[in-house]
């Protein structure tokens, strides 16, 4: 508790100045507003601390703004205070509290109403609310926030609307929490080809402004998944510029990364990538047990799909299991199976007519047969490794 007090004295004098708080003026609506976003600024930027403390804010300047007195949010900026608060992840019960019995200033009430509805999860009557408001005409983190929320409103059915509304919340608030915000949630636009430069972009500047962000974790495990979207011929014209950006990061961040794309890439069956990201994870440094057990773990369930097979099963059996997690180990065991699978290929024919069937005109094993052979295995593998997603 002390560290929350110490954390909302030093926002306050901040916010205030020393004078006022010596005075023990109670601050404005809008002073605390400023109070938040200090706070939110230092999450962007590293804190723990502030992180760990921000519902604890949230929660005082909700009780605060109760206590407030009608001619205090007669003043715009107060009630302009009140919106951003709650598009801010204010608590939408204080909100809804100021609309019901207090006099706001009528330029902000409906946005207040729209991010009451947005914070309460009533995402169609929020969008309908909100939609009148144009965020250019608001400066500032109120106008972030706006265009920050309609983006994230509108990303599923309007794709491009909402990549241009990122781009403005970016714009009015730049360096904030909310830019940080705007481009780790855009990462959800980018779903073809013709989008991958984009995404590649996007995340050299969310790497290079925002690498300490506590919300950073989040964003390597969104890219992660955006990535997977896209198949592996997509992927491959990219695969180097993707590991330049990683590189922005620092070594223990960059084996974490890597090998994050990796395992999703084996999990979604994107093999090639999974090679190329998990031969990067292995060099990053080569002493850690565990992160190169694991890069050659992604890299032998590559193989046993490529024409290399024998390179995968080789590979496995050097990988201790002691030091992979569960989830490696069920990905090890499984690709085990579809290894000792191709292993015994071709099974010992009962008839001659048989093994006419299994041999292709050059007297090899047939592929087509091979395939058609373990297709339900891989089916089994397959819907194992998608349950670990789950």
């Amino acid at each position: 508790m002390r560290v929350v007090r110490r954390v909302i004295f030093v926002a306050l004098f901040f916010a205030q100045g020393p004078a006022a708080l010596a005075q023990g003026a109670e601050p404005e609506p809008y002073k605390l507003i400023r109070t938040l976003q200090h706070a939110q600024d230092q999450i962007a930027g590293g804190s723990q601390v502030a992180y760990d403390v921000q519902r604890k804010l949230l929660d005082h300047i909700g009780t605060k703004f109760i206590k407030f007195p009608d001619h205090v949010w007669a003043d715009p900026k107060n009630s302009e205070a009140a919106a951003i608060f709650a598009l801010a992840g204010g608590d939408p019960q204080v909100g809804k509290w100021l609309l019901n019995n207090r006099a706001l200033a009528a330029a902000y009430k409906d946005i207040l109403k729209g991010a009451v509805a947005f914070a309460s999860r009533d995402y169609p009557e929020a969008a309908t609310v909100l939609a009148p408001f144009e965020p250019l005409k608001y400066p500032g983190h109120l106008g972030g926030s706006l265009a920050l929320v309609k983006a994230m409103l509108v990303a599923r059915d309007d794709p491009k609307a909402a990549s241009k509304l990122f781009a403005v919340s970016r714009l009015l608030v730049p360096g904030t929490l909310i830019d940080e915000a705007a481009l780790r949630r855009s990462l959800v636009l980018f779903k073809t080809e013709k989008d991958l430069p984009q995404l590649v972009t996007t995340s050299s500047i969310y790497y290079r402004q925002f690498g300490q962000s506590v919300f950073g974790p989040v964003f390597d495990e969104n890219l992660a998944a955006t990535l997977v979207k896209f198949d592996d011929d997509a992927l491959q014209k990219y695969q180097q510029k993707l590991s330049d950006v990683v590189k922005l990061t620092p070594d223990s961040r960059q084996k974490k990364i890597y090998l994050m794309f990796a395992k999703k890439a084996v999990i979604n069956g994107r093999m090639a990538f999974a090679r190329f990201i998990s031969s990067n994870a292995a060099k990053v440094d080569t002493t850690d047990t565990q992160t190169v057990m694991r890069a050659n773990l992604y890299m032998a369930a590559a193989d046993l799909v490529s024409d290399t097979p024998e390179n995968g099963l080789s590979a496995l059996k050097d990988i201790d299991a002691k030091v992979l997690s569960d989830e490696d180990k069920q990905i090890m065991k499984e690709a085990s199976k579809v290894g000792n699978a191709i292993a015994q290929w071709p099974p010992a024919a009962q008839t001659k007519e048989e093994a006419v069937d299994m041999t292709a005109k050059d007297g090899e094993p047939s592929s087509d047969d091979l395939l058609k052979r373990i297709e339900p295995l891989m089916a089994e593998v397959n819907g194992i490794l998608e349950s670990l997603e789950q």
